[in-house]
């Protein structure tokens, strides 16, 4: 557990970790955002539906108000701020996990 704990204190210390903390605390602030934010999560959703059911007319419409959305929202400095950082730490995160699963696999 000790490896684990460290583990998990270097993603908490690292940059990305910090700056993606920092801005989720500020935009839990930001309501304009938010609600930004809930719009696309609801398009993305209906899109995923679209999808599975293979309605192609909706499934363009909704690919084109998604971009549209998730454009709007990027914007912002603080969400293109926070998206990067999210992305990096995504990224450590999975090659964590690849180093974990091979160390176990070898």
């Amino acid at each position: 557990m000790k490896s684990l704990d460290e583990l998990l204190e270097k993603i908490r210390s690292s940059e990305s970790y910090r700056n993606v903390a920092t801005a989720v605390a500020t935009l839990k602030d930001r309501d304009d955002l938010l609600a930004q934010y809930q719009s696309l999560l609801t398009t993305q959703k209906q899109l995923v539906r679209a999808q599975a059911s293979h309605q192609s007319k909706r499934i363009e419409t909704l690919q084109n108000d998604y971009q549209q959305k998730l454009s709007e929202i990027e914007r912002s400095p603080l969400v293109s701020l926070y998206l990067d950082n999210l992305s990096e730490l995504d990224e450590l995160i999975q090659a964590i996990g690849e180093i974990i699963n091979s160390g176990i696999n070898s």
